[in-house]
C-alpha cells in the first residue's frame, strides 16, 4: 500500500479501524440499513478525497476497499475540501437531499472522532462553520387523510367483489391511516402482539429496531376481528399450522413489503385514485396536527426518535401548527375584533332599518284605518 503511504492516507502508527467503530456506534440507535448507508457514504467521501489528486487513477478498487476499512483520511478533512465535495456532487446533478444527507454523514463521523478525542472541537467547528449547502427542495407530497381513506374504501366496496384479498387490503389501509405505521411495520405485524382488549399493537420490526405500541380505534377492532376469522380459514384451507404474520396472501404465506406497494398501485388504477403506503402515514400526521395534537406527541406516535424529523419531513404538519398559532397573534386578533365590530355595526344598522320599516308600515296601516273612518262619517252626514 505504497500509494496510501505516499498520500498520507493511513495512520500506520495505530492499528485502529474507525469506520467500523463508527458503524458500531451508530448501530446503538439506528437500523442496520441506516448504518450501512452511513458507512457507504463515508467510503464515498473518502474515495472523493483520493480523486482530488491528479494521479487518482493509480488507485484500484481493491485499494479503495483497503484504505476505507482503516483509520484513514480524517486528517485531510477541512472546510475547503467539504465545499469542493458539495460542488462536485452538484456538478454531477445529485439532488439536494442526497448531498445534504452525505454532508450530515461526514459531520456525524467527525463528531464521533471528536467524542473519541481523535480530533479537537475546533476542527469540527471550523469545517462546518457557515458551510454553504444546497437548499432543500420541498416537493409536493401525497397526503391521504382519514376521511379520504374512508371514501377510497367505499369505492373499493362498490366496485369490487367481497373477498379475503379486499378485506385484507382494506384493513391494511385503515391501520396505516389510523396509526401512522410504516409499510415495513405493517407487513411485519405479528398476530401474537395484538391486544384486542386494549386495542393496541406492539410493533417490533420498526425503523431503528426500537419497539413501540400503537393504539387503534373501535372501528378497526371490529374489522380486525372479522379479518382474523377469515385469515384462520385461509390457513386451514392451505393446511398451514403455524403462521404469525397478520397479513398473508391467499396461499397463506407472508405478504411481502414490495407486494404492499404493488397492491396500492392496483387500487389506485382500478379506483382512479392516487395512494401509496406512505401517503396514509402523512395523512395520519396531518390529521393529528389539525386536531391540535402536540408535535412532540405526534413524533412519538410515529416512532421518530427526534422531533426535528417530524417537523422537517412532514412540513405540512408544521405549517398547520403555524397557521393555528398565528391565529393568536395580536394583528389577527385585532382583525378579528374589527370584523366583530363591523358585524355589530352592520347588525345595528339592519335592526334600525327594520325598526324604521316596521314603524312606517304601522303608521301607514293606522292612516288607512283613519281615512276609512272619515269616509264612513262623511257618507252618514250626507
Amino acid at each position: 500500500m505504497l500509494n496510501a503511504e505516499k498520500y498520507n492516507l493511513y495512520d500506520y502508527s495505530k492499528d485502529v479501524n474507525f469506520i467500523l467503530q463508527f458503524a458500531d456506534y451508530l448501530s446503538i440507535d439506528k437500523s442496520p440499513s441506516t448504518v450501512k448507508t452511513y458507512k457507504n457514504n463515508i467510503i464515498y467521501f473518502f474515495k472523493f478525497i483520493i480523486k482530488q489528486d491528479n494521479d487518482y487513477s493509480i488507485f484500484s478498487e481493491k485499494d479503495y476497499l483497503y484504505i476505507c476499512s482503516t483509520e484513514v483520511l480524517y486528517q485531510n478533512i477541512n472546510k475547503e475540501l467539504l465545499e469542493k465535495y458539495i460542488s462536485y456532487q452538484t456538478e454531477i446533478k445529485l439532488s439536494s437531499d442526497i448531498i445534504n444527507c452525505r454532508i450530515n454523514v461526514v459531520k456525524s463521523y467527525l463528531k464521533f472522532l471528536h467524542k473519541k478525542k481523535i480530533i479537537e472541537a475546533k476542527i469540527l467547528i471550523d469545517t462546518f462553520d457557515d458551510i454553504k449547502r444546497p437548499k432543500p427542495i420541498i416537493k409536493e407530497q401525497l397526503v391521504v387523510k382519514a376521511n379520504q381513506t374512508l371514501d377510497i374504501i367505499k369505492k373499493i366496496e362498490r366496485t369490487s367483489k367481497d373477498s379475503f384479498t379486499n378485506q385484507r387490503n382494506i384493513l391494511m389501509m385503515l391501520l396505516m391511516s389510523n396509526t401512522g405505521i410504516r409499510r415495513k411495520e405493517t407487513a411485519g405485524i405479528d398476530i401474537r402482539n395484538i391486544n384486542l382488549e386494549n386495542k393496541t399493537i406492539t410493533i417490533y420490526k420498526t425503523k431503528g429496531s426500537k419497539p413501540r405500541i400503537v393504539v387503534f380505534s373501535d372501528m378497526i377492532k371490529d374489522i380486525l376481528i372479522d379479518y382474523i376469522s377469515e385469515r384462520d380459514e385461509i390457513l386451514r384451507k392451505n393446511k398451514i399450522k403455524e403462521q404469525n404474520n397478520l397479513f398473508i396472501k391467499n396461499n397463506g404465506h407472508d405478504l411481502a413489503i414490495e407486494t404492499m406497494t404493488m397492491i396500492m398501485r392496483i387500487i389506485s388504477k382500478r379506483n382512479k385514485v392516487k395512494i401509496t403506503c406512505h401517503s396514509f402515514r402523512r395523512g395520519f400526521a396531518t390529521d393529528m396536527a389539525e386536531s391540535g395534537t402536540e408535535t412532540y406527541l405526534i413524533s412519538k406516535m410515529m416512532g421518530h426518535s427526534n422531533i426535528n424529523t417530524t417537523t422537517s419531513r412532514y412540513i405540512y404538519v408544521l405549517m398547520n401548527m403555524i397557521k393555528n398559532a398565528m391565529s393568536n397573534h395580536p394583528f389577527n386578533k385585532a382583525n378579528t375584533e374589527k370584523i366583530n365590530r363591523d358585524n355589530e355595526i352592520k347588525n345595528i344598522k339592519n335592526d334600525f332599518q327594520e325598526n324604521i320599516t316596521n314603524t312606517l308600515n304601522t303608521i301607514v296601516i293606522k292612516m288607512n284605518e283613519l281615512n276609512n273612518r272619515i269616509d264612513k262619517l262623511s257618507t252618514k252626514n250626507v
